[in-house]
């Protein structure tokens, strides 16, 4: 069997199983379906559990402050080729225990299904699941891939330099404010271990588009009672 037969087959991601990221550090990323990797796992080795499994060898939880817990699932999985069964392919994925809200400590009690999801995915990519995704350009040209740079666009203008008009300064909006906050703030306000994962447990949300004026306000004051409590 070619070694990239299996990759291959499972790099490639269609449109419907893709959701572009929407603000943060990830912003313009894409983030894919994690019922769709399993599809193209049982499409190519099996059924669950009888062409390929995974198993949970330990879980753990890591305490933050203010009373935050993150949990942290890792997984080995396994596949058939034949009538032998491969050796582990490691994963880990994590996802936010507990988090603190403006109205106190909330306990996700989905936490743990988002990290052991999270560490399959980690895990499948040892496969090539999702590679055109994660690996937008293969240096050795083997296949293209579906998100390519646009060109860049060079105006060259042999006139006099016009003056800028000058803008009126207009009162930023509540969400721009939080954008601000952050970028102000980011050696405490860590993006991967706190932001991201409170916008996503409070909210189901991410910045910088889907906030509304009313959530990003409340989400400004959480965002300096956790600055005010750090500087502490």
């Amino acid at each position: 069997m070619d070694n990239l037969e299996i990759y291959n087959k499972v790099k490639d991601v269609p449109a419907e199983a893709k959701k572009k990221i929407s603000g943060g550090r990830l912003n313009g990323m894409t983030d894919i379906n994690p019922m769709w990797r399993i599809k193209k796992m049982t499409e190519v080795f099996g059924v669950a559990g009888v062409g390929w499994c995974s198993e949970i060898t330990h879980t753990q939880i890591d305490e933050g402050s203010s009373g935050e817990k993150m949990i942290s699932v890792f997984v080995n999985v396994y596949v058939k080729q034949g009538n032998e069964w491969s050796k582990p392919v490691p994963g880990v994925g994590g996802a936010m225990l507990i988090a603190k809200e403006s109205a106190g400590l909330r306990l996700d009690d989905e936490a743990y299904k988002k990290a052991y999801t999270d560490a399959l995915s980690v895990a499948f990519k040892a496969f090539g699941v999702g590679a055109s995704v994660y690996f937008e350009k293969d240096p050795d040209g083997k296949y293209e891939t579906e998100v390519s740079a646009p060109p860049i666009k060079r105006a060259y203008d042999n006139s006099e330099v016009k003056e800028k008009p000058k803008t009126e300064n207009k009162p930023s909006s509540p969400q721009k404010a939080v954008e601000d906050y952050i970028k102000a703030n980011k050696a405490v306000l860590n993006w991967s271990s706190y932001v991201a994962p409170l916008l996503k447990n409070k909210y189901e949300k991410n910045l910088p588009a889907e906030l509304a004026d009313d959530e990003a306000k409340e989400l400004l004051e959480i965002l300096k009672n956790k600055v005010k409590e750090e500087n502490l």
